[in-house]
């Protein structure tokens, strides 16, 4: 008999370990590993070189040196196109900036998933996603360090449009929405009239008065940036920008209920607390800035010129007299 392959040895181990009431289990692995087969394709997909092309002399060679040079060549040349890149960062396009430079103490690092890609003679864009946490810390501005400033989660979703693909640092304009500031209940005193039944209140007593809840606004945000990506996987991004509360939770209207003995207008009835802040919301409008890194994987949907290119170089590393 012929010498097995790895996949038939695959199939056979599962047809083993698994008895005809686990079938199901069967066909949710084998779909597994079809799915894991699909996503590597862009990445690790089937060399067009025949092993033996791949020799010292061959790498050696005017026609390989050539096509090295036709693939590196500035015509050529794209770092923005088909890239994935996930990033770690602080304010801006990464997360929320905070209020009363609470977000260097509360720590909003952000999450950031960000597909770039070409549209033709309209250049480079992408589409990011990015989530954030801001965590509960003490206050120094109170004795004790009482009241905690509360955490929470923030959130934000962008178009970036980025100029200079053949050039290894990107200016870019980016268009988002999501939270754009956050701070901090404040703290009432006295038979101050609460804003909202989650208001913390100080009693007469002076006993713990907990968390100050977490405040968020949302709006739009525009952010121009300079980002450092080659064909490398490291990502390096700065933004400063401006935002636009559409959103502001910090403003809370309370109607009363009307008295039937003594009828009053709406209007009358409406008043307005400000839960961030006295006498006023946490404004309107807000600069910003941030920055983050990354690690980008290479062009997804490599064409054969640059398939090529990274087989040459894959085969130049294994060779000891190019090392």
């Amino acid at each position: 008999m012929g010498k097995k392959s790895c996949t038939s040895e695959i199939f056979e181990y599962i047809n083993l370990e698994f008895p005809k009431k686990d079938r199901r289990m069967k066909k949710l692995i084998l779909a597994a590993l079809f799915a894991q087969s699909l996503f590597a394709f862009p990445f690790f997909g089937s060399s067009i070189y025949k092993k033996s092309e791949l020799t010292e002399n061959y790498l050696k060679s005017k026609k390989a040196l050539d096509e090295d040079q036709f693939a590196n060549s500035l015509r050529r040349r794209n770092y923005l196109k088909d890239r994935f890149v996930f990033q770690f960062g602080w304010g801006s396009k990464a997360g929320a900036f905070g209020s009363e430079k609470k977000e260097l103490a509360q720590g909003a690092l952000g999450f950031t998933a960000e597909y770039i890609f070409s549209w033709g003679v309209f250049g480079s864009f992408s589409t990011w996603g990015s989530l954030a946490s801001v965590a509960q810390t003490k206050d120094i501005s109170f004795p004790d360090n009482e009241p905690e400033l509360g955490g929470g989660n923030v959130w934000k979703l962008g178009l970036t449009h980025y100029f200079f693909s053949k050039y290894v640092l990107h200016p870019s304009i980016s268009v988002s929405y999501g939270t754009v500031y956050f701070g901090n209940q404040r703290l009432l005193y006295g038979l101050e009239s609460e804003a909202t039944p989650k208001t913390v209140r100080e009693s007469f007593t002076g006993d713990n008065v907990g968390v100050l809840d977490l405040v968020t606004q949302e709006g739009f945000q525009i952010d121009l940036g300079i980002t450092y990506l080659d064909y490398q996987w490291y990502y390096l991004t700065f933004n400063i920008g401006y935002a636009f509360v559409t959103n502001d939770n910090s403003v809370v209207t309370v109607v009363r209920a009307d008295d039937r003995f003594n009828p009053t207008s709406e209007a009358e009835r409406t008043s307005t607390h400000y839960i961030a802040a006295k006498d006023n919301s946490l404004g309107t409008e807000h600069f910003v800035v941030g920055f983050g890194v990354g690690f980008a994987l290479p062009d997804m949907f490599p064409d054969v010129t640059e398939l090529r290119r990274r087989e040459r170089e894959d085969a130049r590393g294994n060779i000891s007299w190019y090392r």
